[in-house]
């Protein structure tokens, strides 16, 4: 088996995933269906809107006026599904909050996987307004691999992280931070999430996921990647 998770530095040299510049900155009683001669008599006397309603329930009728429904929740795929509880388990327990998973960011992750996949290489694509983390696996039996497998690469960048985090860590032979990807995952400011997968030719598999806000900036580590509860880097996420 070969893989790889290959963090980029980017031009200013300041993360190890893909990252941007920032700056801080009704209640009514139903009518009756019984109405009498008098009833109808003084009907004639009554607004035509009163009417109406006289005459609707007179006949049964009966208007329902419901509040609108919220959306239905996004029915994710299990491979998204799985990469959503895996980032959230390890940011749990490193004291940040869930991300919520974003169809819009996943189409974007998703158009930039078939891209890899269908060069059969790995580089990140060119713009500002996510984060992202990118990986690939490949085995000549199969190309089936489970969402956890690319998760759990990507958190065990944080066995070379130096808390508290003023910095990305060390910097690998091809001149790459070797942790950008660990402290994407866990980056405590980034709230929304979407990821993309895709298979190549040769059956290589790759990964992207977006994250926005994006994390890695300079400066901002010690806020954002925050050391385990325990003291402990957290137990593999297994759920198959």
């Amino acid at each position: 088996m070969n893989q790889s998770s290959k963090p980029k530095q980017p031009a200013n040299g300041s993360t190890g995933v893909k990252a941007v510049t920032k700056t801080n900155n009704s209640g009514s009683k139903p009518a009756t269906s019984n109405s009498t001669a008098a009833d109808k008599n003084n009907n004639n006397n009554k607004p035509a809107a009163a009417q109406n309603a006289s005459n609707e329930a007179a006949s049964g009728q009966v208007k329902l006026v419901t509040q609108p429904q919220p959306p239905p929740a996004v029915q994710l795929r299990p491979f998204d599904q799985l990469m959503l509880d895996s980032h959230n388990y390890y940011r749990a327990h490193h004291s940040a909050p869930p991300l919520k998973y974003c169809s819009i960011m996943a189409k974007r992750a998703q158009y930039w996987a078939d891209t890899l996949a269908s060069k059969n290489s790995m580089y990140h694509e060119r713009q500002t307004w996510d984060g992202e983390n990118l990986a690939w696996k490949w085995n000549s039996g199969h190309c089936n691999f489970p969402a956890t497998d690319f998760v759990n690469m990507w958190y065990y960048e944080a066995q070379h992280y130096r808390f508290p985090g003023t910095e990305l860590g060390k910097i690998n032979n091809g001149g790459n931070y070797i942790t950008g990807h660990f402290s994407q995952v866990v980056w405590k400011n980034s709230q929304r999430v979407g990821f993309g997968r895709a298979v190549s030719k040769t059956g290589r598999v790759y990964v992207v996921a977006r994250y926005r806000p994006p994390g890695n900036f300079v400066g901002w580590f010690k806020a954002n990647v925050l050391p385990p509860k325990d003291g402990k880097l957290a137990v593999r996420f297994r759920r198959q």
